[in-house]
């Protein structure tokens, strides 16, 4: 189990015990389980424990240990019944268990409640709590073979979704029939949408729009960010298409764009510095003339929408193999009224970018007839 491995050699590193996760990202992450009620009933707590001198144990409610013990990756399962007893009282009796009552415990602080944070500490007066984010975010940067398909899977099936959806599409549709379409296609596939982002015109503009009932109509930008949820793990695509026969300008923003984001991937290599990749796309736009106001270009995705690393300015941390990251150029033309915007995901590699979201980067835009 590589995330086993790789927690415990940061464990050593840092003098860590014992590292609990607690939120239902990072219990997925962990464990392979994906607790959707876990999301839903926040005090239905769920944790995995990883310490350094033992297996790792998952303590689950026990009416998700069918769930559980079918999915995880985990052999030594607990469980707790709800209202009768404490979560925090069966993690205290496996930490007990495990020689853990005068430990180092690294455990997720930003998500774990109050009173819960009391009871544990009340419990194991004698533990010394430390937080466990800043570890879960550094061992989630590289992923693994299996991620890296899943993501692959993920990110592919969306970007088919969009592009079947825009040539189907028609003149005068609406931009809610289109959301509506692309959604239900996303279900089809597996995956379970969390947002549509979907405007066209003058609302393409508006970087987070909602599908209204406005009509699509000829001479119009309309761009799309859509996100979908595959076993847990996000997709996150953007794609903007033409409506009807485009101007002059409206096609050579895009076309530039297409060939800021080409370059941009392509550039994307082991040692690279994300700052430098950042401040290639404002040299990129710059020599195209178009407009640019972006605080990030891009971001790793995996059981979180935006992971860590970022593509900003001040992340002069370099690209490493085994990291996964989407990369998503966008601009808002105020001449035409409208915004631009592509995003692929690409794994990095030793011999460079792999592109997951599809075959080959579209170089020529679809449009809606």
């Amino acid at each position: 189990m590589m995330i086993d491995i790789r927690l415990k050699d940061l464990m050593n590193e840092k003098g860590i015990d014992a590292v609990i996760a607690v939120s239902p990202e990072n219990v997925l992450y962990t464990s392979g389980v994906d607790i959707f009620t876990q999301k839903l009933v926040r005090d239905r707590l769920a944790f995995t424990v990883f310490s350094a001198k033992s297996e790792p144990t998952m303590i689950v409610c026990n009416i998700e240990e069918g769930l559980t013990r079918e999915e995880s990756s985990i052999q030594d399962i607990r469980t707790y019944v709800e209202f009768k007893e404490s979560p925090i009282s069966k993690l205290v009796e496996v930490l007990k268990e495990k020689g853990l009552t005068n430990a180092v415990i690294a455990i997720e602080t930003e998500f774990l409640a109050m009173e819960f944070a009391k009871e544990l500490e009340k419990d194991l007066p004698n533990i010394k709590i430390t937080k466990a984010e800043p570890l879960f975010n550094y061992v989630r940067v590289y992923k693994s073979k299996e991620e890296v398909e899943l993501l692959k899977y993920a990110a592919s099936s969306t970007t088919n979704v969009i592009e079947e959806v825009f040539q189907e599409a028609n003149i005068g549709d609406t931009e809610k029939e289109i959301a509506i379409k692309m959604n239900n296609r996303m279900i089809e596939k597996g995956g379970n949408p969390v947002y549509t982002v979907l405007g066209s015109g003058y609302r393409s503009t508006n970087l987070h729009a909602e599908p209204t009932e406005k009509k699509i109509n000829s001479g119009e930008v309309m761009r799309t960010d859509f996100s979908g949820l595959f076993k847990g793990y996000y997709s996150d695509v953007a794609r903007t298409v033409f409506v009807g026969t485009p101007s002059a300008r409206q096609e050579m923003i895009l076309t530039s764009l297409f060939d800021i984001h080409k370059k941009l991937i392509q550039s994307a290599k082991v040692g690279v510095k994300f700052s430098e990749l950042y401040n290639y796309c404002v040299e990129l736009f710059k020599e195209k003339n178009l407009a640019f106001s972006l605080p990030h270009i891009g971001h790793s995705i995996g059981v979180v929408l935006h992971e860590e690393p970022i593509i900003h300015p001040f992340n002069e941390r370099k690209l490493e193999e085994g990291m996964v990251l989407n990369v998503e150029p966008l601009c808002v033309d105020e001449e035409t009224e409208s915004g631009y915007h592509v995003e692929d995901l690409i794994h990095i590699t030793k011999d460079g970018p792999e592109l997951l979201t599809c075959d080959t980067l579209r170089e020529y835009p679809i449009i809606v007839k």
